[in-house]
């Protein structure tokens, strides 16, 4: 019997350190959370909180894990364009063959 492969799963963590929420990271978190409820994609990624990242000038930062880049001045507004880039990269990721 052939094991299943382990599922890669995206973890978004969005700042809410007090900077980050003056500039609305609870409301990047909340769309971010909404979309990907609409886009029934709960399995293949988690959005959660963070504490303060320590970029509190460029805030709200969001930090894509496992990967650990970071993007910086979320916007609810830019979230959905984000969440979009966010996948097709982790897609173009998993179809790059293997090297020797």
């Amino acid at each position: 019997m052939a094991d299943k492969p382990a599922k890669t799963r995206l973890t978004i963590a969005v700042c809410v350190g007090s900077s980050c929420t003056g500039k609305k990271s609870r409301k990047v978190r909340s769309r971010l959370k909404k979309l990907v409820k609409k886009q029934n994609l709960q399995d293949k990624v988690k959005i959660k909180k963070s504490a303060c990242m320590g970029d509190c000038d460029v805030g709200p930062v969001i930090e894509i894990k496992p990967s650990g880049k970071r993007i910086e001045k979320v916007t609810p507004k830019r979230a959905k364009k984000l969440l979009t880039k966010i996948l097709a990269r982790k897609s173009k990721a998993k179809k790059k063959p293997e090297k020797d």
